[in-house]
């Protein structure tokens, strides 16, 4: 019995004493919450993890999940945009008590605090649980140092533009950091403008899958080690090194791009790299290699013998102002699938040669400004090319002037709209085949020759001008030019200064300084020359062959077939003698 009653007594103290201590400090635990207090001079943000919400003052108490739509952006609602900054807060404090709260996300909470200088209590983040770190410090274009060094980030799967736009951050410290979930890092550091070095030795990468412009902008980086990067997932590297404009060297050794589908800009206006190493990357799957290494003007040689090339289908100014280039091996380069050649080469002005016998150019639609101001290429085979695709073919050669013969007797210009300054500034030229020239659909030839001042004779038999709108200054300066062969008579709505200078022309009628437009570009008045059969039955040729090159029997190269036997090298690699009566 006694038992029994010391027994009941027990479990009655047992009930009353858990009534009196658990259940308030459970009901207490409940109440916890974790907020932000903006201070009454709106210059302080503190966050804080308690039961003291409600009884706390400032210009405003906002709880830590509220959310508001800004310009179609839904941020905390302490946060800004780029369209309408928060520009009054310029600390920002982690109380003690916040050191308890586990967010499951840090996205955007300091974007666009354009005026934030510090922020102190960072170990009081505690950031166990957090999956997203997106935009994180976005624009905080006044913070100049961040120390995460206690920051956890074993679970966060998306850093894209954390550090965004931080462009006095000159010291960031994240040797801590584990990013082996991490999927997404675009824009990471996009825009960090004073930032010298960076070590991201530790980081584990082998999850990413966008390294998008990952370091565009990092203008003042000097040194940055790459060297633990895992990149065998990611598929898009473009623009990730874009402007980094004071990186000398950049060790890319490990990076494993065989997933990688868009290298485009990847590493324009790079101007102080002096060598890169690109032995390891495998490009199978790369469609776009625009403006690839545009404006990398202190490379001096590029070993690209590796690349694989047949998926691309853009490289227009892949190697844009790379004028100290002397070497670039192209030689596995299948370019089948390329549609756009546009100013690929312009501006290679230390280039003296350049073997495009890999080339395939049968789905190219633009050649626009594609060897401008290659100035020290002295020779160029193109006689491989096929261009019955392309449509614009201005200032092709512009610049070109240590060339000194040309032959495009291979080419199909049947499509051909403009070629505009195509040889223009091409002065050593003095041998120039365009006899299979089809220029039936061009519409415009202004400065086509302008300048080839070595020209001492042009066949122009089979240009056909009937669509054309404006020839001006097309023989501009060709000072040396005595025949043009052309039997036709050409038309178009401008013509000024077309025949400039051209004092040793004579056709029908000998130069006439005051006679320079259209009403001259012709062979019984002006100044052509009508061509004379050759004598040469279609019998003669083989094929499809084309004439590459023309010597008399004593060896000396002609511009042309002369009366007489001729010795003429075919395109199919045979040699024949053709007589023109």
């Amino acid at each position: 019995m006694r038992k029994q009653l010391l027994k009941n007594l027990c479990a009655v103290f047992l009930t009353w004493f858990t009534a009196l201590f658990f259940l308030p400090q459970s009901a207490q635990a409940q109440d916890k919450e974790a907020y932000v207090v903006k201070s009454s001079d709106k210059t302080t943000l503190t966050f804080y993890y308690d039961t003291q919400k409600s009884s706390r003052t400032g210009s405003n108490v906002w709880g830590i999940n509220e959310t508001t739509k800004k310009n179609g952006d839904i941020i905390p609602i302490w946060a800004g945009t780029s369209r309408q900054p928060e520009k009054e807060v310029t600390k920002v404090f982690f109380d003690v008590s916040f050191k308890d709260f586990r967010p499951t996300t840090t996205s955007k909470w300091f974007q666009c605090f354009r005026n934030l200088k510090d922020i102190n209590g960072l170990d009081n983040l505690k950031t166990t649980e957090t999956t997203t770190m997106f935009s994180m410090f976005n624009s905080c274009i006044n913070l100049n140092s961040l120390d995460l060094f206690n920051f956890n980030t074993e679970k966060v799967k998306d850093m894209t533009e954390m550090f965004k736009g931080c462009s006095s951050l000159s010291a960031l410290n994240l040797s801590s950091f584990n990013t082996e979930k991490v999927q997404d890092m675009r824009e990471m550091f996009k825009g960090c403008l004073s930032l010298s070095t960076l070590d991201l030795s530790s980081f584990k990468t082998e999850n990413v899958q966008d390294m998008t412009e990952m370091f565009k902008d990092c203008q003042s980086l000097k040194s940055i080690n790459l060297s633990s990067f895992k990149t065998e997932n990611v598929q898009d590297m473009r623009e990730m090194f874009y402007g980094c404009s004071s990186l000398s060297s950049l060790d890319l050794s490990s990076f494993k791009t065989e997933n990688v589908q868009n290298m485009h800009k990847m590493f324009i206006y790079c101007v102080s790299l002096i060598e890169l190493n690109l032995s390891s990357f495998k490009t199978e799957n790369v469609q776009d290699m625009r403006e690839m290494f545009r404006d990398c003007r202190s490379l001096k040689s590029l070993d690209l013998s590796s690349f694989k090339t047949e998926k691309v289908q853009d490289m227009y100014e892949m190697f844009n102002g790379c004028k100290s280039l002397t070497s670039l091996n192209l030689s596995n380069f299948d370019t089948k699938n390329v549609q756009k050649m546009g100013k690929i080469f312009s501006g290679c002005s230390s280039l003296s040669t350049l073997d495009l016998s890999s080339f395939k150019t049968e789905k190219v639609k633009s050649m626009y400004q594609m060897f401008r101001s290659c100035q020290n290429l002295t020779s160029l085979d193109l006689s491989n090319f096929k261009t019955e695709n392309v449509q614009n073919m201005s200032e092709m050669f512009n610049g070109c002037q240590n060339l000194t013969s040309l032959n495009l007797s291979n080419f199909n210009t049947e499509n051909v709209q403009t070629m505009n300054g195509m040889f223009n500034g091409c002065s050593s030229l003095n041998s120039l085949n365009l006899s299979n020239f089809n220029t039936k659909n061009t519409k415009l030839m202004e400065a086509m020759f302008r300048g080839c001042s070595s020209l001492s004779s042009l066949d122009l038999s089979n240009f056909n001008t009937e669509n054309m709108q404006d020839m001006r200054e097309m023989f501009y300066e060709c000072n040396s030019l005595t025949t043009i062969y052309c039997n036709n008579t050409w038309t178009c709505s401008y013509s000024g200064e077309m025949f400039y200078n051209c004092t040793n022309l004579q056709g029908a009628v000998p130069y006439n300084a005051s006679k320079i437009d259209v009403s001259m570009a012709n062979p019984e008045t002006g100044y052509f020359t009508k061509k004379e059969s050759t004598g040469v039955t279609t019998a003669t040729l083989d094929g499809d062959a084309n004439i590459q090159a023309i010597y008399s029997t004593n060896g000396r190269r002609l511009n042309e077939l002369q009366r007489g036997l001729n010795i003429v090298r075919m395109s199919n690699g045979t040699t024949q003698k053709i007589l023109r009566k």
